[in-house]
């Protein structure tokens, strides 16, 4: 792993910058064109494993007492973030056969647990940011539910950032180098999901920023760069059909750094499926 610190990289975050292939059988792994690195799961015979794949090397990343893996985001530094567990029936959560116990970090040569919000199961990093920043989902005490979390390198530890007001499970799915963080948020029964933004330590609700009408529901926040741009899915209440969004701020049309999340009246959508194919449009 000390390989990493002198290897450049020009990305912020994978799911921002890169391409995501997906496999039934052989596993995912997400491409940076400029490196030619991915970063992902490798199969193998008995157990999936996370791994750092520059150019021609693949190195394996250690798991600890769990067999399988997963990696899923690198910060410029070479700092990997993402989860060990074991394989499970199929989680719709991330969309692969996988069950994650411990959410890792893996910087210079060291596998770091981040520790839990108190549960045992589905303790998952998702992405950093180049101050070595963390986000991700972890169980409560008794694994009920599941709440997004922020993991300081200073302090090494967890803090819980709740839901949305009146959610039930949450998890932080990106975080750019201001800080600012987004994920989902979803009520008790599982029926209702609201892409969320932090702001001033409160998880808000992307839907009440959006000025202007719009028939999208923007229900996952899966990314946020330098910009402040939120990329994610959103469900067409006319249609029923899902589109991956993009919103854009008025501090990002106007050139502005953004200190907070302002209210925007543009999303775009990007891509278009029904409730069971997927279709480019």
């Amino acid at each position: 792993m000390l390989l990493l610190r002198s290897i450049p990289a020009i990305v912020e975050t994978l799911v921002s910058s890169a391409d995501m292939y997906l496999h039934e059988e052989h596993g995912y792994w997400v491409s940076i064109p400029d490196f030619e690195r991915l970063l992902g799961r490798q199969p193998q015979e008995y157990e999936f494993k996370p791994v750092i794949w520059l150019q021609d090397w693949i190195l394996p990343l250690p798991t600890g007492r769990e067999p399988e893996g997963v990696a899923f985001s690198i910060n410029e530094w070479g700092e990997v973030i993402g989860a060990s567990g074991t394989c499970a029936a199929f989680n719709p959560s991330f969309l692969f056969n996988f069950q994650p116990v411990h959410a890792l970090l893996w910087e210079d040569g060291e596998t770091i647990n981040l520790g839990t919000l108190g549960g045992a199961l589905n303790n998952f990093a998702h992405d950093i940011n180049n101050r070595g920043e963390v986000v991700g989902g972890s169980d409560l005490t008794g694994d009920q539910t599941s709440h997004a979390f922020l993991w300081n390198p200073e302090t090494g530890k967890m803090q819980d950032l709740g839901t949305v007001e009146g959610d039930y499970w949450s998890a932080g799915l990106g975080v750019n180098d201001a800080g600012q963080i987004v994920g989902v948020s979803i009520n008790a029964n599982f029926t209702a999901l609201h892409a969320f933004v932090r702001q001033n330590g409160v998880l808000i609700d992307l839907n009440t920023l959006v000025a202007g009408t719009t028939s999208l529901s923007l229900e996952t926040a899966c990314s946020i760069n330098s910009a402040g741009e939120i990329i994610g899915f959103a469900s067409d209440q006319k249609t029923g059909d899902t589109h991956a969004y993009r919103l854009c701020t008025e501090a990002w049309k106007q050139g502005n750094a953004l200190k907070n999340l302002e209210r925007s009246d543009e999303i775009i959508p990007i891509h278009r499926f029904d409730s069971t194919i997927e279709k480019t449009v």
